[in-house]
């Protein structure tokens, strides 16, 4: 979704380096890249707008009307492993040409990464304890005592508990987390410095091979409390070696055609509504993360877009507290919602969207950002 839930908004005047440099060098690191920033904000919503339409389903006997669009919304799952290839691009970017499988520089990695995904985990995970603190509800074989521990500690992504639990979505957090704890020995199979182009492509065709086999037969969405850190890592694990690719001159000078990103987009949506292997849609995936890295013109100025990119900064709050406010949304309306008309219920969608970017706006400025920053400062005073 995230995971790969990281900032990615890129400076304006960066762009035209990035597209006519030709090798890693170049590439400055505190540049942000581009176009990713948007694509974290529509990941995001297509997966609100899954689970709003699973929660319906079961819980209001209603659904949202789709038209051609509802292929791709019942399988809006699978944006949490454009979260997991965002995430590795990113982190390769920021880290690629340095060393941080030692010691120090290691535990300055984990806890960077620890400030950017933990705060507003925690914050999140809190929201669905609170009616346990009130009285409302209790402890049960769901929502036990083990399971919420798992949860504070990043751990409901490797089996522990045979379901979904708190806030379910979580699972993807937990899987990001066992991601980084590889990071920089995956980033050591893929640096220019160390190995070749070719290394970075049988990294990639492994890590997508392995989701396909994962996938045969069944879905990626089963992999979520049980083998969901595999599923990240695998999802991350694409992502370094697609960015060790992407600094390729005939990749990043197919990838720029003004073409690629209607195109990579359109085979996106075909690969999620019909793909029988869910695991082919990773290449889709990739070939829209590379046209947004290398877009110019038209195509930037849609993906930088204000509003867009304010989805994208705003993504990682919508994400984490997306079933939080559906749930407080259905108990508000009490059930009626399972009443409307098909206008009724988007105008409820609506403003429920509404609702979740507002607070997710909020505690991305107060929550989210401050901690983040304030953590970085602690581990600079240490």
């Amino acid at each position: 979704m995230h995971l790969g839930m990281m900032t990615t908004r890129v400076q304006a005047e960066s762009l035209q380096n990035a597209t006519e440099s030709t090798t890693w060098g170049e590439w400055d690191p505190r540049v942000e890249l581009a176009g990713l920033t948007a694509l974290r904000g529509i990941a995001a919503i297509l997966v609100v707008v899954f689970h709003v339409d699973v929660v319906l389903s079961d819980a209001a006997g209603q659904q949202l009307v789709l038209g051609p669009m509802r292929a791709i919304v019942e399988r809006g799952y699978l944006f949490v492993d454009l979260f997991f290839l965002l995430s590795g691009v990113v982190i390769a970017h920021v880290y690629g040409q340095r060393s941080i499988a030692s010691g120090g520089e290691y535990r300055s990695f984990l806890w960077n990464r620890l400030a950017r995904i933990y705060p507003m985990h925690l914050v999140a995970t809190l929201l669905f304890v609170l009616p346990l603190i009130a009285g409302l509800t209790e402890f049960n074989d769901r929502n036990s005592v083990g399971s919420l521990a798992s949860e504070f500690l990043l751990a409901n992504s490797i089996g522990l508990f045979d379901t979904l639990a708190w806030n379910e979505i979580s699972w993807s957090i937990s899987a990001e987390w066992f991601a980084y704890l590889l990071a920089p020995f995956i980033l050591r199979l893929v640096r220019p410095q160390t190995s070749s182009a070719r290394v970075a492509v049988g990294v990639f065709i492994v890590s997508w091979g392995a989701l396909l086999v994962m996938a045969h037969g069944g879905s990626l969405d089963d992999f979520t409390f049980r083998l969901g850190a595999v599923r990240g890592i695998l999802g991350f694990a694409a992502g370094i070696a697609l960015y060790r690719l992407h600094r390729l001159s005939s990749i990043a000078t197919l990838a720029a055609k003004p073409a690629a990103f209607v195109i990579s987009v359109l085979l996106t949506g075909v690969a999620v509504a019909t793909a029988g292997n869910e695991a082919l849609v990773i290449v889709a995936f990739a070939a829209l993360i590379l046209s947004s890295i290398h877009a110019s013109g038209t195509t930037l100025k849609v993906l930088r877009w204000r509003p867009l990119e304010w989805l994208g900064q705003i993504s990682y709050s919508v994400y984490l507290l997306q079933l939080f406010v559906l749930v407080f949304f259905l108990t508000y309306w009490d059930g009626r919602v399972g009443e409307g008309t098909a206008a009724e219920v988007w105008l409820w969608l609506i403003a429920m969207l509404v609702a979740l970017c507002g607070v997710s706006t909020l505690t991305y400025r107060r929550i989210e950002r401050p901690a983040q920053q304030a953590m970085r400062k602690l581990a600079q005073r240490s």
